[in-house]
């Protein structure tokens, strides 16, 4: 059960009034985009799973080598920033 300081008599003068920080509502919303487009068209979720299953995840060029993949910065670039 989830419980506010405020409901529990308790005062938590750092937490009780905090808003959300920018970004967070789109930055969701795009992720919520992208979990249920990969769920929804298997082939995206297996080209991508093909393309990045190679890569190291511990060389020391790991960015250089994301970024050389084709059809991860594609989707990135097309499926993620038509999102928001």
């Amino acid at each position: 059960m989830l419980f506010f300081a405020g409901e529990l008599g308790a005062r938590s003068p750092n937490h009780s009034h905090r808003k959300p920080q920018s970004g967070t509502e789109t930055t969701a919303t795009a992720l919520v985009y992208v979990v249920y487009l990969l769920a929804a068209r298997q082939e995206m979720w297996g080209t991508l799973r093909a393309e990045t299953g190679a890569v190291d995840l511990q060389a020391d060029d790991l960015l250089d080598t994301l970024r050389g993949l084709p059809y991860l910065n594609a989707f990135i670039r097309v499926r993620l920033l038509r999102a928001v």
